[in-house]
């Protein structure tokens, strides 16, 4: 919806900027995977945060929700942008409820590493609990 709104406002300039950083982000990964096989991170850069309630308007919602929830982007974007293999491994609850989580991202087309690394680590967290 974000990029709906912002090329018809401002037409095809800012999709060509995000065109050109996505082959940057591309470019880095490529980088990155000369030496190694799979990137493990964490999914979010921190504990999700509740979905915000609702506000007096439509407009109100809108703004609060893209402001809790793009912050919340930084880790999973990249690999969305880039066509790289990426999942989510849900680690285990934290004590407030909430499931903490790692993201695996691989080479393109190499997404049976991901699943293969993503398996063994679910072993060890199933051996760890």
């Amino acid at each position: 919806m974000a990029g709906e709104f912002v090329t018809r406002r401002y037409g095809n300039h800012y999709y060509c900027k995000a065109r050109n950083i996505t082959l940057e982000l591309s470019f880095q990964y490529e980088e990155v995977f000369r030496n190694c096989d799979v990137i493990v991170m964490p999914t979010l850069p921190h504990p999700a945060t509740k979905f915000p309630q609702t506000r007096n308007s439509e407009a109100d919602s809108l703004k609060a929700y893209l402001e809790e929830s793009t912050h919340l982007l930084v880790n999973t974007a990249a690999a969305n942008l880039t066509g790289h293999p990426a999942l989510s491994l849900p680690l285990g609850k934290l004590g407030d409820g909430s499931v903490d989580s790692l993201m695996i991202v691989g080479r393109k087309y190499e997404e049976l590493t991901v699943l293969q690394v993503a398996r063994a680590l679910e072993k060890i967290i199933q051996a760890l609990h």
